[in-house]
C-alpha cells in the first residue's frame, strides 16, 4: 500500500512510469525465537512427523533409483534369487557353481552420450520483461543471471544433475541467497539435491508441481557449521551441544518411530555415525487469515496480518485519501479512481520455512524471504505417467540383464566344452611307460614317443570340442540393437563411421533423426532449468544492492547493460525463456565465419567485425584501431611503432583489415 503524497495526487493523470520499487526482504539470516532459543514445539513435533510420512511415501521411488544406479555402476547381478529355498543374490548363485558373475557394462556409455549431448550444446536462459520499454533491465538481468550461474559452476553442475535425472528419473536443486566465504561477498547460490534425502507431498502428481504444499530434504553439517548458522551468543552454542551432545541416543518418545525406519538406508530422524549433525529442513504452505489490500494507485495486490494495528493504519489512510479525493475535486467511490483503496479479509495460503533438529528443536522458522513467494525448491521428476518416476536406466535394465545372461551362457559353454582332450587307448601306452610319463612326453614342445601299431587298437587321438552355437551371439546383437533403439543412442548419434558412398545430408538427418530418442529428456530438463533460472532471477533481483560492472556477458550485450543497476531492475517484473546456447566451438566458427564474408563483402564495416568476432585478437585490435583513427581526425598521425604492432595482430588472410592498416602506412610514409 503507497503512501501517497499531496504531489501523488496532482499526477494521478499521467501515465505511470514502471512499476512499484521491489523493497528487498531481510537477508535469510536464521531469526531465533524468544525465549529458549531453541524451543521443542508441537509445531516442529507435527513438521517431523509429515516429514517422515512424505519420506515412507517415496521408498519405492528410492527402491527403484538404488537398483537403476547399481546397474549403472557396473554392480548389476545383485537382484535376489531364490535357490532350494534359500535366498542369495544372482551374483552368489553364480559364485556357487565355480564360475565369475561376468558382465559388460552398456548402460553406462549410452547415459554418457546423452549427457555429451548436453555439454556440446549448454541450455541458457533469455530474460524478458513484462514492460516494452525494458530492455535495458531485462539485458542487465540476463547478464546478472550468467554470472551467477558461473559463480555456482552451473556448468559441471548442471551436468552431474543430468546424469541423476537419467538414472533416477528425478532432479532437485534448492536455491537460496548465501554468503560465499571464500570470496567474502553474498550470492545467490544453487545446491544440487540428492533425490534419496528429498521428499515432497504425498501423491503430488502434476508434472509442473502445482498441487505441492510441502517439500524437504535434510543435510548433515559438522558441528562448528551448525554453531556458525544458527548460534547468535554463546549461550546458544552451549545449547546446541546439548541438543546434539548425544544424537545417538534419540528420546523415548522418538523410539518405535526410529525403529520402523531402521531399514531404510537414509531417514530424517535416524542419527548419523559420523559425529556430524542432522538438519532437517522443510517447506510447508500454511493458510492464515490476512487483510487482501488492493491499491488503486500502484495496482498491487498486499496482504498484511490482521492486526488491530494495520485495520487502524489502513482505516487512517482510507481517510486521508478520501479528504485528498475531495479536495481535488474526485469522486473517491468512482472505480476509475487512482486513490481508491480496498480491502477485505481473506483467508492466504503462504509458504513457511522450517530448520528443525531431529529431536523437535526449531533452529530457525521463516515466512517466506524471497519475493517469488514458493519453496526453495526446484524439482522435475520425470515423466510422472501415474504418478511414477524413473529414469533413462530404468529401461535399459532389462536388454543389459540378458546381455549378461548371454555372455554366462556362453562362459560356462566354453568352460565344460573340452579343449585338447588326449584319448589314449590302454593298449597303445609303451610297456616301459606309464599314462603319467605319456602324458608328459605327449605335451612337450618335442616329444617323443615309441609307438608300435597292434591290430584292433586305434591311435591316441587329441579331441577338442566344437563349441556348439545355441544362438547367443545373435541374441546378444539383438539386444545391443535393442538397447540402442530403447536408449536413442544409435550409430549416427555416436559418431560411427558410416559405409563409403553415403551421402553427408543423409547422415546429418540420421543424427538428427537419432536425437529424437533423447529430445524427452533434453526438454524436461531444459524445463527444470528454466524453473531454477526463475527462482534464481527473484532472488538476484531482490538482494543484489549494489552497482556493479559484469564483464563475463562478452560481445552479446551493450557495454551500458554490462552496468548492473538495482534501481533500475526493480522497478520491472521478468521471466526467462530457456534456448540453447552459441557458445560452442562450431556455432562460433560458424557466425566468425558469417560475419568474415559479410565484412569482404562490405556489407558491414571493419570496426563492426571486429566488435562481434570471437577471434582472440580482435579487441586489442579494435582498440588500437579506434586510437590510431582518433589521432588521423586530430591532424595526429600515428607512429610506426604503432602501425607495426597492428600489422602483427592481424591475420594475412583478413585483406581489408590489411587494407586499413596499409592506408595508415602510407600516410606515415607518403614516399614509399
Amino acid at each position: 500500500m503507497k503512501n501517497l503524497t499531496e504531489q501523488d495526487v496532482r499526477k494521478m493523470s499521467k501515465k505511470k512510469k514502471g512499476g512499484k520499487a521491489a523493497k528487498p526482504k531481510d537477508i535469510v539470516g536464521f531469526e531465533v525465537p524468544t525465549g529458549p532459543s531453541f524451543p521443542v514445539t508441537e509445531e516442529a513435533l507435527k513438521m517431523l512427523n509429515m516429514s517422515v510420512q512424505a519420506y515412507d511415501y517415496m521408498e519405492p521411488f528410492r527402491r527403484q533409483t538404488r537398483r537403476s544406479s547399481a546397474y549403472y555402476k557396473g554392480d548389476q547381478w545383485k537382484d535376489i534369487v531364490v535357490v532350494n529355498g534359500k535366498a542369495m543374490t544372482e551374483e552368489q548363485y553364480i559364485t556357487c557353481q565355480g564360475r565369475p558373475a561376468l558382465k559388460q557394462n552398456l548402460i553406462r556409455p549410452n547415459v554418457r552420450n546423452v549427457i555429451g549431448q548436453l555439454r556440446r550444446s549448454q541450455f541458457k536462459s533469455i530474460v524478458y520483461s513484462r514492460n516494452a520499454d525494458a530492455q535495458l533491465a531485462a539485458d542487465m538481468m540476463s547478464i546478472a543471471l550468467e554470472a551467477a550461474l558461473s559463480q555456482n559452476n552451473s556448468h559441471e553442475m548442471d551436468a552431474r544433475q543430468f546424469e541423476t535425472f537419467l538414472v533416477s528419473g528425478a532432479a532437485v536443486y534448492n536455491t537460496s541467497y548465501s554468503y560465499d566465504s571464500e570470496r567474502k561477498m553474498p550470492y545467490a547460490r544453487l545446491e544440487k539435491i540428492d533425490p534419496s534425502r528429498y521428499f515432497r507431498t504425498p501423491n503430488a502428481t502434476d508434472p509442473n508441481g502445482q498441487d505441492l504444499d510441502f517439500a524437504g530434504d535434510f543435510i548433515d553439517v559438522s558441528k562448528d557449521a551448525l554453531k556458525a548458522a544458527y548460534a547468535h551468543t554463546q549461550a546458544q552454542a552451549d545449547e546446541l551441544d546439548n541438543i546434539y551432545g548425544h544424537q545417538l541416543d534419540l528420546p523415548y518418545r522418538f523410539k518405535p518411530l526410529v525403529d520402523s525406519l531402521a531399514k531404510y538406508t537414509h531417514s530424517p530422524l535416524l542419527a548419523t555415525e559420523d559425529g556430524s549433525c542432522r538438519v532437517i529442513r522443510v517447506c510447508h504452505k500454511e493458510g492464515k487469515w490476512e487483510l487482501a489490500v488492493h491499491d488503486f494507485s500502484d495496482a498491487s495486490w498486499d496482504t498484511y496480518e490482521m492486526t488491530k494495528q494495520n485495520i487502524d493504519n489502513l482505516e487512517a489512510e482510507i481517510a486521508r485519501r478520501k479528504r485528498m479525493a475531495k479536495e481535488a475535486g474526485m469522486d473517491y467511490d468512482d472505480p476509475g479512481n487512482r486513490l481508491l483503496i480496498k480491502y477485505e479479509k481473506k483467508y492466504v495460503l503462504k509458504w513457511m520455512y522450517y530448520h528443525i533438529s531431529p529431536y523437535g528443536n526449531i533452529l530457525w522458522k521463516q515466512e517466506c524471504p524471497y519475493d517469488h513467494n514458493s519453496h526453495s525448491y526446484v524439482e522435475k521428476f520425470y515423466p510422472m505417467y501415474e504418478g511414477m518416476a524413473y529414469g533413462m536406466v530404468y529401461d535399459l535394465i532389462d536388454q543389459q540383464r540378458m546381455i549378461n545372461r548371454m555372455i554366462i551362457m556362453q562362459d560356462f559353454i566354453s568352460s565344460a566344452a573340452a579343449k585338447g582332450v588326449l584319448l589314449v587307448p590302454e593298449d597303445a601306452i609303451p610297456d616301459d611307460m606309464d599314462i603319467e610319463d605319456f602324458a608328459d612326453e605327449w605335451s612337450k614342445y618335442n616329444g617323443v614317443i615309441k609307438y608300435k601299431a597292434k591290430d584292433g587298437v586305434r591311435q591316441p587321438e587329441q579331441v577338442v570340442s566344437r563349441q556348439i552355437n545355441v544362438g547367443q551371439f545373435d541374441m546378444i546383437n539383438l539386444q545391443l540393437k535393442l538397447m540402442n533403439d530403447i536408449g536413442g543412442v544409435h550409430d549416427a548419434i555416436q559418431g560411427k563411421a558410416v559405409g563409403s558412398g553415403t551421402p553427408a545430408s543423409l547422415y546429418q538427418q540420421e543424427t538428427a533423426n537419432a536425437q529424437l530418442n533423447t529430445l524427452d529428456y533434453m526438454e524436461s530438463f531444459a524445463w527444470f532449468l528454466m524453473k531454477r533460472d526463475y527462482k534464481m532471477i527473484q532472488i538476484i533481483r531482490q538482494f543484489y544492492d549494489d552497482k556493479q560492472y559484469i564483464q563475463i556477458a562478452g560481445s552479446m550485450y551493450s557495454e551500458e547493460a554490462k552496468h548492473y543497476d538495482p534501481a533500475i531492475v526493480r522497478n520491472y517484473d521478468f521471466y526467462n525463456e530457456v534456448v540453447k546456447s552459441n557458445n560452442t566451438p562450431l556455432a562460433r566458427a560458424y557466425y566468425d565465419d558469417m560475419l568474415y564474408n559479410m565484412m569482404i563483402n562490405q556489407i558491414i564495416p571493419l570496426e563492426a567485425f571486429l566488435q562481434e568476432t570471437d577471434a582472440p585478437f580482435a579487441k586489442s585490435l579494435l582498440k588500437k584501431l579506434e586510437s590510431a583513427k582518433s589521432m588521423l581526425q586530430q591532424g595526429q598521425m600515428p607512429t610506426q611503432e604503432q602501425i607495426n604492432a597492428m600489422q602483427k595482430e592481424v591475420p594475412p588472410t583478413d585483406p581489408m583489415a590489411m587494407g586499413e592498416i596499409e592506408k595508415m602506412n602510407n600516410y606515415q610514409n607518403p614516399m614509399m
